[in-house]
């Protein structure tokens, strides 16, 4: 019986948004047009991601905003399951709260970018120590228009 709860959990779970560090699936809420300036939504501490678009795989994750741009990074960098499927299609969806954002996931791989937006987590999130040594080696992408 028990065995047969966790089955219908896991199957429950994956047909849903994410739930803490368990990934979900097709993202809810209602699709509207990326903003021209990101920083009225700076200060959401979590938002979710959704990747793979023929079969959605939806996380929870930290993102920074820098203006007219919107950036995600993975801390883990190739490890995460999320980028090996924006390697397959860049194409993700963005949840900030209720709203939804149609959205292009671009790889940023120049030094100085990365450094300024690695400050912004660190900033952002209140990273030290060793976390803040890994906002420079995170796997960093820019959101931008389809």
């Amino acid at each position: 019986m028990q065995r047969l709860f966790a089955v219908i959990c896991a199957v429950l779970l994956t047909a849903c948004q994410p739930i803490g560090p368990i990934a979900g699936g097709t993202l809810s809420g209602t699709v509207k047009p990326p903003p021209g300036d990101w920083s009225a939504l700076a200060s959401v501490q979590t938002v979710q991601l959704e990747t793979r678009p023929t079969s959605p795989y939806s996380v929870n994750i930290w993102g920074v905003a820098d203006g007219a741009k919107y950036y995600v990074a993975a801390g883990s960098g190739g490890k995460s399951k999320w980028t090996g499927f924006i390697a397959a299609d860049p194409n993700v969806r963005l949840r900030i709260e209720k709203n939804i954002y149609e959205l292009k996931a671009m790889r940023v791989e120049d030094a100085a970018e990365k450094k300024r937006v690695g400050e912004l987590y660190v900033a952002k999130y209140k990273l030290s120590g060793d976390r803040a040594a890994q906002a420079g080696d995170a796997w960093l992408y820019l959101l931008g228009p389809r």
